[in-house]
């Protein structure tokens, strides 16, 4: 569920517990990173921080950056680089996906936000207007960052709706605003004190000095992320807030995190292989009396809701009915919708994103709309009592209620009823002279119950 967003079928899961290789965990772990759903969930990840929607990128232009990001993904190209291809992009939104990263911003000020948030893991949109009284970053310092950004020009495009971005033989001036005078920006980045090279272009120094492996932001920054999005929570929460009165709660892991993270080239895939294969992301989620009351130093790890994609796919695979999507091919996955604004109900109604800001940390919060959509609504009805569903399917090949029982449980939760759980629907089922709509009411519970819907 972590690293491809799907549920495992009952035959993977029988295949992992039957075999005995003493590295059958590391096996799979490579084999599921070189999965298709790996690519396509992981460039949602991408998408959320990178707000990847067609009212600011345009329908073309959100296809332009998924392609991109997907190769990406699947050359698994080092983050750094794929920053670099980000901050310098140039050209035509609809033909270069990267120019896309810049759909969104229209003002220098806008292009500070969304660098430091997705690049540096700080929000520095205050300091727009005033001097932090408790943190570092100062009005001076947004806006010299700012001015990385003033030697750029983003104009229309060829086609209707496209942006092109091209830059200047040199950067325009900005004012630092309520000041004394008129107080010019200068391209100063943070921590130094010395005013940028102009002969160079100044996108192109703000990507080396944020990709260094000696800048303290990016690496943390994105390795956080990671981590946040395997163990349920960052290192650092939220995950662009990075200061000194909103430290780590763990200084040592989080430097550890960045240097693997450096150390490996800024590989995702490696990162993310050395956190599921280690001891902190395998412990339980069931607390104990040493533990019970931790919420953010990993001595368990914590169960965390399905995001919405995530979570509506599972309900088509256990069901065997696919959602449709208007513009998509039949059986297209949730994961792999491009674009957040692809009508759908049921993914509304789990808080997919709207992609307006950067997504740092979905809200994936229960709510009661969602508990009565999934108990009441006539679509989750639809798909459990399905002809062409799962349940018809399998007794249409003459498989016995209490083996559709079982898999019902090993493909909702991973696991076989338990004694008191097989004892019930076996009441129910003597009672009944036909078994699907009790076996209906199987599915149906275990869609709604909390076991399904968090992974745990």
């Amino acid at each position: 569920m972590d690293l491809i967003g799907t549920l495992p079928t009952p035959e993977q899961i029988a295949d992992y517990a039957d075999d005995r290789s003493p590295k059958k965990r590391e096996h799979l772990i490579d084999k599921l990173l070189r999965r298709p759903e790996f690519i396509y969930y992981w460039t949602q990840w991408w998408g959320d921080m990178l707000r990847v929607e067609r009212r600011t990128m345009k329908e073309r232009g959100v296809k332009a950056i998924s392609r991109y990001l997907r190769t990406a993904i699947l050359q698994n190209r080092p983050l750094d680089q794929m920053a670099r291809e980000l901050l310098t992009a140039t050209g035509r939104s609809y033909d270069n996906g990267p120019v896309n990263f810049y759909s969104p911003i229209r003002r220098p000020q806008q292009a500070v936000v969304q660098f430091s948030s997705v690049f540096m893991g700080v929000r520095m949109e205050c300091a727009q207007c005033h001097n932090h009284p408790y943190e570092s970053w100062t009005q001076n310092d947004f806006y010299n960052l700012a001015m990385f950004f003033r030697q750029t020009r983003l104009k229309g495009g060829p086609e209707k709706d496209e942006i092109t971005l091209e830059d200047l033989p040199k950067p325009q001036g900005l004012r630092i605003p309520n000041r004394a005078g008129n107080v010019q920006a200068q391209p100063i980045l943070p921590g130094e004190r010395e005013v940028a090279r102009t002969s160079q272009n100044l996108r192109s120094v703000l990507a080396d000095w944020i990709t260094s492996k000696e800048n303290p932001y990016f690496a943390q920054s994105m390795a956080n992320r990671i981590w946040a999005r395997l163990m349920g929570r960052g290192v650092f929460e939220p995950l662009d807030d990075y200061r000194a009165t909103n430290p780590p709660v763990d200084r040592e892991l989080l430097q550890v995190l960045s240097d693997l993270f450096v150390e490996s080239g800024f590989d995702m895939r490696a990162l993310i292989k050395q956190v599921v294969m280690s001891r902190a992301y395998s412990v339980s989620s069931e607390a104990n009396p040493s533990n019970e009351s931790d919420t953010k130093y990993f001595s368990r790890y914590y169960a965390k809701r399905l995001a919405a994609e995530v979570f509506v796919d599972a309900v088509c695979d256990v069901t065997g009915r696919r959602e449709r999507y208007s513009g998509y091919d039949p059986g297209t996955r949730a994961i792999q919708l491009e674009d957040v604004n692809v009508y759908s109900r049921f993914l509304d109604v789990f808080n997919r994103p709207k992609r307006r800001i950067v997504i740092c940390n979905r809200n994936n919060d229960p709510s009661l709309v969602q508990a009565l959509f999934l108990m009441n609504n006539g679509a989750i009805h639809n798909k459990i009592a399905s002809k062409e569903g799962s349940i018809a399917n399998w007794l249409k090949v003459g498989a016995r209620p209490q083996q559709i029982v079982d898999r019902l449980f090993t493909y909702c939760l991973g696991r076989l009823p338990r004694a008191k759980e097989s004892e019930t629907i076996n009441g129910f089922l003597m009672k009944s002279r036909d078994p699907k709509p009790v076996l209906e009411d199987v599915l149906w519970a275990l869609i709604n119950s909390r076991e399904f819907q968090y992974n745990h």
